[in-house]
């Protein structure tokens, strides 16, 4: 969902433009890897996937809501600030019936 953005191929959105700096000075080609671990130890991470949902135009407002809640459980750079396990995090994708 987010490849264009981590691979420059396509601008950040307003909400994220904060994180233009992540990305710049990585030379010809970004390393998404290490882009990705620095949001997280910076715990920047789970913010920035949660602006790029908010976003997306394809999804609607109850998906993005279960995306936003599935990343803040699951994309916290301290292991004890997630979600005690999988089964929670994806809880809030999968509601139950």
């Amino acid at each position: 969902m987010f490849e264009e953005y981590l691979s420059a191929k396509a601008i950040l959105p307003q909400e994220a433009v904060w994180a233009e700096q992540y990305f710049q000075n990585k030379g010809e080609r970004v390393d998404c890897q290490n882009v990705l671990q620095e949001l997280k130890n910076e715990d920047k991470l789970a913010l920035l996937a949660q602006q790029l949902v908010t976003t997306e135009q394809d999804l609607d407002d109850s998906k993005k809501q279960a995306l936003q809640e599935f990343f803040s459980a699951s994309l916290r750079c301290r292991p004890d600030e997630r979600a005690a396990d999988l089964k929670q995090a994806f809880s809030f994708l999968a509601p139950d019936q």
